[in-house]
């Protein structure tokens, strides 16, 4: 009897898992239904969010067996990321079943994803600019309704190709955001001055920081800038370069 393995495609922009159980070369219906939950969570499944419980499942969904094959079609950086998942399950004192993952497609990396996307979300928007800018060389243009008409499709036409410019701005938002939380002079602030490479926070052995802080690295063409927004009262402090100084923006004077 041949051995039964289980072929799992995971798409990271989708959001999306699938999995397949093939035995003696055909595929065979999985079991107990235990995988079907991840797989209905369309669009919301990120891989990296699960650990061990989700590959206990996968084993239970094979009868328990002691050792599984799963190969895999995902991109590289997530393959890469599912043997180091992996590597820790396997190494559980708990694991009774071992899985061993090979890579047997390759999706494309999600960075050329992004930019064939933004590539023919760019090529849409400039259609659609072209065709605004012949409406209005129709002839007749001048009479009333037709006029209206035109201006109506125009503004649809403005709005579409700005649907499409935000959400290629979104896929470059690459933004990861990290929550530090900890009892008072814990070490927050030095541990997040650390990682960061600059003393940004004030380090006491005292509690100095006490508040809710939020950091984030500035846009190309923006300053390095201080918000305050204390009871929805917004103070904006700008890093001039030819000061070496911050100077204020924004806010009550």
């Amino acid at each position: 009897m041949a051995k039964a393995y289980l072929q799992m495609k995971y798409h990271p922009a989708k959001k999306e898992v699938e999995f397949r159980r093939f035995e003696n070369g055909k595929e065979q219906a999985i079991r107990g239904g235990k995988l079907q939950k991840y797989m209905n969570k369309k669009g919301t499944f990120v891989l990296q969010d699960h650990g061990n419980e989700f590959f206990r499942e996968i084993a239970r969904a094979f009868d328990s067996v002691k050792s599984l094959d799963m190969r895999v079609i995902t991109t590289k950086i997530d393959y890469e990321d599912l043997e180091q998942m992996l590597e820790y399950y396997n190494t559980d004192p708990e694991t009774k079943c071992k899985i061993t993952p090979t890579l047997l497609a390759e999706l494309p990396d999600m960075n050329q994803t992004f930019k064939e996307v933004a590539n023919f979300g760019e090529q849409a928007v400039a259609i659609l600019e072209a065709h605004r800018s012949k409406l209005f060389d129709i002839k007749n243009i001048s009479q009333e309704s037709v006029k209206k008409s035109a201006e109506a499709f125009a503004a649809q036409i403005d709005e579409e190709a700005k649907n499409i410019k935000e959400k290629i701005e979104s896929m470059n938002d690459n933004k990861v955001s990290l929550c530090f939380t900890g009892v008072y002079s814990a070490g927050k602030s030095a541990l997040i001055n650390s990682i960061l490479g600059y003393r940004i926070l004030p380090e006491k052995i005292t509690s100095e920081t006490a508040k809710l802080f939020q950091i984030s690295s500035p846009k190309d063409e923006k300053k390095v800038s201080i918000i305050f927004d204390i009871d929805n009262v917004k103070t904006v402090l700008e890093w001039d370069e030819n000061n070496n100084s911050l100077e204020f923006k924004e806010g009550p004077h």
